[in-house]
């Protein structure tokens, strides 16, 4: 079913003269929905975002700009009990960027070999609500 709806789509495309283009069809209820959940402030990630977290912000605001409407570090995962510690950053839609080179920049504020390295960063466009 799946096969033949991709097949039926791609030839669309291709009647339109575009042949460079991806398709991939999801189920919403299969989807990752993730969920934001806090962090305890004396947590050692915690601790280690708090005194980076201006340089953190630089990084951020210098690739993104007004784009940028709020970053936080937050546990995140499907479930409390599956979280892992990220920055989140709340982007206006249709922002373009760098996604990957942001990302490197953030976690290289933190030390790769403690903790904080382990750090996530995750960019979602819309609203952000806590």
């Amino acid at each position: 079913m799946i096969d033949s709806a991709l097949g039926d789509i791609k030839a669309l495309f291709l009647k339109s003269g575009i042949n460079d283009i991806h398709i991939e069809i999801t189920w919403v209820n299969q989807c990752f929905d993730p969920s934001l959940f806090p962090i305890n402030p004396s947590d050692e990630i915690a601790r280690a975002f708090e005194k980076k977290k201006l340089e953190v912000l630089k990084c951020i605001m210098s690739e993104l700009g007004g784009n940028c409407r709020m970053a936080a570090l937050v546990n995140v995962g499907l479930t409390k009990e599956r979280t892992t510690p990220a920055v989140v950053v709340d982007v206006k839609p249709a922002t373009v960027a760098n996604w990957g080179g942001i990302t490197r920049k953030v976690q290289g504020v933190f030390n790769p070999r403690g903790p904080a390295g382990e750090i996530g960063v995750e960019f979602l466009p819309g609203i952000f609500r806590v």
